[in-house]
């Protein structure tokens, strides 16, 4: 991986950080605020703080996991099973930690979300890659 890739890469994973921060936050304290302001900031705190840190370290993870190998099924082990699998377990298990009691609603939207967006990217760069070979 050259330096200008890592420059994008890194970029991608800050700017990133702070869009997902702000939806997830904002989505966690509305699915808690049925418990009151304080469960809903406590989680709505929790998810901004895994946000800010697992949005940029996802990106550059993701990207770097995809540029490992050249084959598509390697791909999508590497850059979409092993760190969505990653990122359900941490997620769940710090929001379990900090006892947000909507847990499940809570991080089933970003989960969601950051499986199909992974999964497009995935695409996306798989046949980017196969048009420049054409």
């Amino acid at each position: 991986m050259d330096h200008s890739n890592f420059k994008i890469i890194f970029f991608r994973g800050i700017i990133n950080s702070f869009i997902f921060s702000f939806i997830w936050g904002a989505w966690a304290y509305y699915i808690n605020r049925v418990n009151g302001d304080v469960g809903a900031i406590n989680a709505a705190i929790t998810q901004v703080s895994f946000t800010v840190i697992n949005a940029f370290c996802y990106s550059v993870f993701m990207e770097y996991m995809f540029s490992l190998s050249q084959r598509f099924s390697y791909r999508i082990l590497n850059a979409w099973v092993i760190p969505n699998l990653l990122v359900t377990v941490l997620l769940i298990s710090i929001h379990y930690i900090r006892e947000t009691t909507e847990l499940m609603a809570t991080v089933s939207g970003p989960l969601a979300i950051i499986y199909l967006v992974s999964a497009y990217y995935i695409y996306k760069e798989q046949r980017k890659e196969s048009a420049t070979l054409l």
